[in-house]
């Protein structure tokens, strides 16, 4: 898979950077701010699959909904943890 990615990211953007982008805009919309309460995890996601092809690249939005759906997340006042 991780070569399959490289050639949909392409060699202009290295592959770490494009995971870091999901999951820096996963952690900003779940996060709450001084200025608004951050969104819950359904949220988030949807925000990510509607931008995956012109954000975010689709492939890796799948892979990141894939995970963290497997994993045990909680939102606790404004913050996530992990079980």
């Amino acid at each position: 898979m991780y070569k399959k990615l490289l050639v949909i990211v392409g060699e202009g953007t290295p592959l770490e950077s494009h995971i870091l982008a999901i999951a820096d805009t996963f952690d900003a919309l779940t996060s709450n701010r001084p200025y608004r309460d951050g969104c819950t995890k359904k949220e988030a996601l949807q925000e990510l699959l509607r931008n995956a092809g012109t954000q975010f690249d689709p492939e890796l939005v799948k892979a990141f909904t894939d995970a963290l759906s497997r994993a045990d997340i909680k939102n606790e006042g404004g913050a996530l943890s992990i079980a």
